[in-house]
């Protein structure tokens, strides 16, 4: 699979169910971790399964090697060739653990083809039919054909699908649960509901809240055909929840905690005279800008060119605003700079959301005639 979709998490699990199973007592670990504390990581860890005091069965008497990253080089070797050389070196009794992306296998899969080997070409070939998604289901585990192998594709599965049908939770449930866990929290500040990032905690811990958010990411799957992976969870449950710490900066170089951020908003917002500045005129908009469903979504027309700009000032125009007015003009205000406070934000899952996610699912900008996806 892919980057960031827990390939180097599944095979360290892998490990710890070997050393479970095999009643190695720890003893299997311990010698990987020597390994791998030991200066520079090399690209393959092999260990002698006979000499670290196991009672195995014979069929299982020779090494366990272990390839974390299958796509790195070593020298002037590509990783196809590595990839090659590990299939060459393996004897009856060894287990073979590796993390591979399509990529090195299709390279592989050619430089075998070239060299006309049809029994490698054949497994090459049918791990990449099983790790590819097409029409053709091709039993992964163990891998049809050859029932030695087995082979995870760990991008085709949904982390915001229940594992079983019986509608229990998904994987993104786990980690939502995690990141909004009470007990991991301070307690709520003194702005309390007027903190956006309390009040996220507090909604999303709702079941049904969190339920319908999940389902509207597994829309985004569907809409796009692109996965969520771990590494995308992870980093979008921080910018929906809290943000970055440029989020946060309140003056050049002066950057606040979350709920002080919050605190300094709501301390501008009640300074608010009749001739309010930027700040103290959108501090509630940004406020609330933060609540994690305009994190979603949170592409706003700046109303700054053309008609709407013009209408804009036609609306403002009396010399003194009543209070409703008043209130249009602070949101006007806010919209207007908008753009450059959402900039702050950075990184690839702000950039899913501003160009793709917002973009393609945004209740605002859709229409009753757009087609999402098709079942």
């Amino acid at each position: 699979g892919g980057p960031g979709n827990g390939k180097t998490d599944a095979i360290e699990s892998c490990l710890t169910f070997l050393d479970r199973d095999l009643k190695a007592n720890g003893k299997l670990k311990e010698a990987f971790q020597q390994k791998f504390t030991s200066g520079s990581i090399p690209r393959a860890i092999e260990i002698d399964l006979g000499s670290i005091g196991m009672n195995l069965p014979e069929t299982l008497s020779g090494k366990l090697k272990l390839v974390q990253d299958a796509s790195e080089s070593l020298g002037s070797e590509l990783p196809s060739e590595l990839l090659l050389k590990d299939f060459e070196g393996l004897e009856e009794g060894d287990i073979y653990l590796c993390c591979l992306n399509r990529g090195v296998l299709s390279d592989a899969l050619n430089v075998i083809s070239e060299r006309g080997d049809e029994e490698t070409s054949q497994l090459l070939e049918t791990i990449t039919q099983a790790a590819t998604p097409s029409a053709s289901i091709i039993t992964p585990w163990p891998l049809e054909g050859f029932p030695q192998i087995g082979i995870w594709p760990m991008d085709q599965t949904s982390l915001l699908v229940p594992k079983d049908e019986t509608g229990g939770e998904s994987i993104a449930h786990h980690l939502f649960r995690e990141a909004i866990d009470k007990e991991k929290w301070q307690a709520p500040c003194a702005c309390h509901q007027e903190c956006p990032f309390c009040l996220n905690r507090e909604l999303l811990a709702e079941p049904e809240i969190l339920n319908n958010l999940i389902k509207t990411l597994y829309y985004f799957e569907l809409a796009t055909a692109r996965k969520w992976t771990f590494r995308d969870l992870l980093s979008l449950i921080t910018y929906l929840l809290i943000g970055e710490p440029a989020e946060f900066e309140v003056r050049k170089g002066k950057i606040l905690d979350p709920c002080d951020w919050a605190a300094y908003q709501l301390d501008l917002a009640a300074k608010k005279g009749k001739s309010p500045t930027v700040d103290e005129a959108s501090a509630l908009y940004r406020l609330a800008s933060r609540l994690y469903y305009h994190r979603l979504f949170p592409l706003w027309p700046t109303l700054n060119t053309g008609e709407f700009f013009t209408a804009k000032n036609k609306l403002l125009k009396p010399a003194s605003l009543d209070q409703g007015m008043s209130k249009a003009s602070d949101f006007f205000r806010f919209l207007r700079n908008h753009p450059q406070h959402l900039a702050k934000a950075n990184g690839e899952i702000p950039e899913i959301i501003r160009n793709s996610f917002s973009i393609t699912l945004d209740p605002a900008a859709l229409s009753g005639d757009i087609t999402l996806f098709q079942s």
